[in-house]
C-alpha cells in the first residue's frame, strides 16, 4: 500500500501504470465508466498534479480532492476499482460495528412494517433521533435466527451529533439483544458491503443437548468431529457453489473458501467458515451436507462440489448454530 502512494506522491507514472495493470474500471466525477487502461492512467495523471489527502484503511485507499473524494479497492498490491465522486455527493458517513441475538427476529432486512428485523429495530431508533429515516447498509444480511458476533454497516447522518454520542444513544434506545459495539466516522465513499475483504461465519455443533442453548447451537448425537471436518475440508478453494445455495438466477456461484478450522470448548465445537462471499444459505447448507453426509453415510458434499446444479437436492443445518463473527475490510 505504501509503494502505491508513494508512487503516486512522486509522480512516478511508470510505477503507477504497473499498480494499474489488473484495474477493471473508473468511475468518474460524472459517472462515466472508463475501461480502456491508457484513457484511465491519462485521466489520474491529470488529477495527481493537484492537490490531494491520501489516507487507507487495509485494501482500500482514500483521496481528498478540492472538489471531490476518489476511492481505490486494491488487490495484492495492484488496484480492481476507482470510484470518483464530488464533494456535493458524498454526505457524513458513520460505520457501525454492532452484535446482535437473532433468536426473536426475522432476519436483518427490513420487511413488512408487521415484521420485526435487526434493521427495523436499528432505522426506527435513528428515525427517533434525527426525525428522518436514514438506511442503514450493512456487510450482509443474516437470515431469521442467525446471530452475530460482528455486524458492520454504515449509515449517512446530519452533521449534527458526533459518533461517540450516537453510540450512546443507539446502545440506550435498541433492545438488549442488539449492542452496537463502536461508531466511527468514516469516509464518505466507504461501502459496507461492497467493500468487505472477508468474511468469516461460525456454525456452533454442541456436545450435549442444553434447554438453555436451544437457540444458541445444534446438537447432534455421537458427533463424529474428525470424520465432519475431513468431510469439510474439499470445501476451501474456489469452487461452483450452486449446489450450496438457494438458486438465484443471474448470481454468480463461484466463491472462494480461504479457511475452514474447527475450535473445541468444553460445551461445543466452532466450525469457522471464511471467504470473500458467500450464497443465500451456503453456510448453512455446506454443514447440512456434510452432517448428513457424517450420520447417514452419504457423498451429497463431495458430489455436489463436483456436479453443480441448482436442482441438487440439499440438507440445511438449523439457523440457531449460525453467527455472523468476523468481517474485514
Amino acid at each position: 500500500m505504501e509503494k502505491i502512494i508513494d508512487a503516486i506522491r512522486n509522480q512516478d507514472f511508470s510505477s503507477l501504470e504497473m499498480v494499474l495493470k489488473d484495474v477493471i474500471y473508473l468511475k468518474d466525477e460524472t459517472s462515466l465508466k472508463l475501461e480502456d487502461k491508457t484513457t484511465i492512467l491519462t485521466r489520474l495523471k491529470t488529477l495527481f498534479l493537484k492537490t490531494f489527502e491520501v489516507e487507507y484503511y487495509h485494501h482500500l485507499i482514500f483521496f481528498t480532492f478540492d472538489q471531490f473524494h476518489m476511492k481505490w479497492h486494491t488487490r495484492q498490491n495492484q488496484v480492481t476499482y476507482i470510484f470518483i465522486a464530488h464533494h456535493e455527493d458524498t454526505p457524513r458517513r458513520i460505520k457501525i460495528d454492532f452484535s446482535y441475538d437473532g433468536s426473536h427476529y426475522e432476519g436483518f432486512q427490513r420487511q413488512t412494517k408487521k415484521t420485526k428485523t435487526i434493521q427495523q429495530e436499528m432505522e426506527n431508533v435513528l428515525a427517533h433521533l434525527f426525525e428522518t429515516k436514514p438506511s442503514i447498509h450493512a456487510a450482509g444480511r443474516t437470515d431469521k435466527g442467525v446471530h452475530a458476533y460482528h455486524q458492520v454497516a454504515h449509515v449517512d447522518i446530519p452533521k449534527t451529533i458526533e459518533p461517540k454520542k450516537l453510540h450512546r444513544l443507539l446502545n440506550r434506545m435498541l433492545p438488549d439483544d442488539i449492542r452496537v459495539l463502536k461508531c466511527k466516522e468514516i469516509f464518505p465513499l466507504f461501502h459496507a458491503r461492497f467493500d468487505v475483504q472477508s468474511k468469516t461465519y461460525r456454525y456452533t455443533l454442541l456436545k450435549h443437548s442444553d434447554p438453555l442453548q436451544a437457540h444458541y447451537g445444534h446438537y447432534v448425537d455421537q458427533l463424529d468431529i474428525k470424520r465432519l471436518e475431513t468431510i469439510l475440508m474439499p470445501l476451501i478453494g474456489t469452487h461452483d457453489f450452486l449446489s450450496f445455495s438457494k438458486f438465484e438466477d443471474k448470481k454468480p456461484t463461484v466463491k472462494t473458501i480461504t479457511a475452514i478450522d474447527i475450535i473445541e470448548t468444553p460445551k461445543a465445537y466452532h466450525i469457522d467458515i471464511k471467504g470473500k462471499g458467500f450464497l443465500r444459505y451456503m453456510v448453512r447448507i455446506m454443514i447440512g451436507n456434510a452432517l448428513h453426509d457424517l450420520t447417514h453415510e452419504t457423498a451429497f458434499t463431495i458430489n455436489n462440489l463436483k456436479s453443480p446444479a441448482k436442482d441438487a437436492k440439499k440438507y440445511l443445518a438449523p439457523s440457531k448454530g449460525l453467527y455472523l463473527k468476523d468481517i474485514v475490510y
